[in-house]
């Protein structure tokens, strides 16, 4: 006994080549989960990286502010008043507001800046101080060495008489940036990892729900390939999936029907050949034997004929059939008289319609032509005239008409028969389709007329209402 250990493998499915990873539940779980994580990861940057030149842009403003109010304090009271005790209270409560270290330099000339500052500061910010020396505000981001952290650094000229006396410098570590983004980055993680156990959740119920009726409809066709045909899979949605059962429903039903007509047909093709194969078998056996008098051999020979003619015809129509649905029939195209093919068909009726009283009238457009392969169109007027004449009671009418209309020609074939059940109209054109089983017939000559109607660019159908009578309109291009 075989296990399915794939999972999700079908039952009865080849388990060569076949693995859980390679189903479309994997690959459609998995898509998603990359999908999710990078969208995630995509975020997280995007945020931080806002959260990252907000707080930049924030401290910027800040330092520059608080900078301008220390410069208008020195412009105020002079460089005197910096060792006075409510100058340092203020320099010190900007700077414990701020997180920064303050610096308030006097420049007399600017090989004075270095000594006034520790080592580490004056050295990243040489080029700085001499742009503030010459009257720029200046504000960036910088790195020292013997700091962990990046330092924000903003510098002020302070004038004095209208002219640059000092400076004033505030350097912001920015290790408090760097805390909140740790703490941001575990909370986003922890959010993201949470988000995702519950999408994987939701991504494989959504990714099963595609995927199980596929296994279903999987199932169903090889129960088909068996010869079994099971009831339809009913989808409860109005997505693409539905759609492709609804298809796959119709498909089946198609198959059905048709292994059903297969099947009927040959029984029927057996009953219609052995018949008349007994029958001259008979007729045969009876001359050889010498159980038939020799002035009646002759009408044993015609009816034998007959029986011969009549296989004949069956076989012509299979051929006719398969080399039409194949394509390969060749059209030989020329412009013809419509009113002598028509009179033409209806004299090939005439004695059987005299025998039964049915009459037949041709109403056919003045000087109405039409350019097609004359042989194949008299080959669909007799297949519809024919099933017209069968169907039609002793004593009642049929109407053969040809008219254009726009750049088309339209004939149609009315009787005055039985008519054809609204359930049967949309199969009466398929193959080996019998509407009414009492009839002679295989079920071809309609079957035969659709596919030649079609390769000459045309299109056939039937409007029937039963005890009303039934017509075949066909159209061929002018």
């Amino acid at each position: 006994m075989r296990k399915n250990t794939g999972g999700l493998r079908p039952s009865g499915a080849p388990a060569t080549g076949w693995s859980m990873k390679d189903s479309i539940l994997s690959r459609l779980l998995y898509t998603y989960l990359i999908l999710f994580i990078s969208v995630i990861l995509i975020l997280s940057f995007v945020f931080t990286r806002f959260i990252d030149i907000g707080y930049y842009n924030m401290k910027r403003n800040q330092l520059l502010q608080e900078g301008k109010r220390i410069s208008s304090l020195v412009e105020r009271y002079g460089f005197e008043d910096l060792a006075g005790n409510q100058m340092k209270d203020a320099l010190n409560l900007i700077g414990y507001v701020t997180n920064s270290s303050v610096y308030v330099l006097k420049i007399q000339n600017l090989e004075d800046v270095g000594p006034q500052m520790s080592g580490e500061y004056s050295m990243a910010i040489a080029e700085d101080i001499k742009r503030v020396a010459a009257g720029d505000e200046v504000a960036r981001r910088i790195s020292i060495e013997n700091i962990d952290t990046d330092v924000f650094f903003a510098g002020l000229p302070i004038y004095l008489n209208g002219n640059v006396e000092g400076a004033v410098l505030l350097f912001s570590p920015l290790n408090e940036l760097g805390q909140t983004m740790d703490r941001m980055y575990m909370a986003a993680w922890g959010i993201g990892l949470a988000f995702i156990m519950i999408a994987s959740m939701v991504i494989y119920a959504v990714s099963r729900r595609v995927t199980e009726p596929i296994i279903r409809m999987a199932n169903a066709a090889r129960e088909i390939a068996d010869g079994k045909f099971a009831g339809d899979i009913n989808i409860q949605s109005n997505d693409e999936i539905a759609l492709l059962a609804d298809s796959f429903n119709y498909m089946k039903n198609q198959l059905k029907k048709i292994e059903k007509m297969r099947q009927e047909l040959i029984s029927n093709i057996s009953h219609e050949l052995r018949t008349p194969l007994t029958t001259i078998r008979g007729f045969i056996q009876g001359i050889m034997d010498g159980m038939i008098n020799p002035e009646e051999e002759r009408q044993y020979l015609e009816v034998a004929l007959e029986e011969v003619n009549r296989m004949t015809k069956l076989v012509g129509d299979l051929m006719d059939l398969s080399k039409l649905q194949t394509g390969s029939i060749k059209l030989y195209k020329s412009e013809f008289d419509v009113d002598s093919l028509v009179n033409e068909v209806v004299k090939g009726f005439d004695i059987e319609c005299r025998e039964r009283g049915i009459y037949v009238a041709a109403e056919v457009g003045e000087g109405l032509k039409v350019t097609a392969d004359r042989d194949r169109i008299k080959q669909v007027l007799v297949n519809l005239v024919g099933n017209a004449v069968k169907f039609t009671p002793d004593g009642g009418n049929i109407v053969i008409s040809a008219q254009q209309v726009d750049n088309r020609t339209v004939f149609k074939i009315s009787d005055t028969g039985q008519g054809i059940s609204e359930e049967d109209i949309p199969y009466i054109f398929d193959r080996f389709y019998r509407a009414d089983r009492t009839k002679p017939g295989h079920g071809l000559g309609l079957a035969i007329a659709k596919e030649l109607v079609e390769i000459h660019g045309g299109t056939i159908s039937a409007e029937s209402k039963e005890g009303y009578g039934t017509t075949i309109i066909f159209d061929l291009p002018s």
